[in-house]
């Protein structure tokens, strides 16, 4: 497990979709790249060559899917991670989890890493391992993880 920062550079100033910076929305992406253990700027570039990160606004059968979109079946396909999707309980292993604790504020949710320690995470906004102070929303984690990181765990 590797610790991230989304606004750190050289990838904090790349666009994960036109008009979108690492440094402001990659709070998914950087917490992929912790789990990962490559750079943020590796796992984009990887994603985007993958198709993993919607590029544009689109419809897809029937739902709007707004651009800079991570698609997270398609990431663990991409990065041969395993996925899942859980509600709030603690995690069993090392995985992202969801917040909207900056919903109000910033009008987006924020993605994190929840580790399988008590509360502790790793935040990408500062890329540091410590307490949690959010609140995981319903519906509220992945686990997108490699074999090696539940082996470990």
């Amino acid at each position: 497990m590797k610790n991230y920062c989304q606004k750190s550079e050289p990838w904090g100033s790349r666009e994960i979709a036109a008009g979108f910076k690492m440094a402001k929305y990659g709070c998914a992406i950087t917490s992929i790249a912790c789990l990962d253990e490559r750079t943020p700027d590796v796992v984009l570039n990887l994603l985007k060559k993958g198709g993993a990160i919607v590029p544009e606004d689109m419809i897809v059968a029937g739902d709007k899917l707004w651009k800079g979109t991570v698609l997270w079946k398609k990431v663990a396909e991409v990065l041969g991670m395993v996925f899942d999707n859980f509600t709030n309980k603690a995690p069993e292993f090392p995985c992202i989890a969801i917040t909207d604790h900056y919903l109000k504020d910033f009008g987006f949710k924020h993605f994190f890493v929840w580790l399988n320690d008590g509360n502790k995470i790793i935040d990408p906004l500062d890329g540091l391992t410590k307490e949690s102070t959010y609140k995981v929303i319903e519906g509220g984690y992945v686990l997108l993880c490699t074999e090696n990181v539940k082996k470990n765990s």
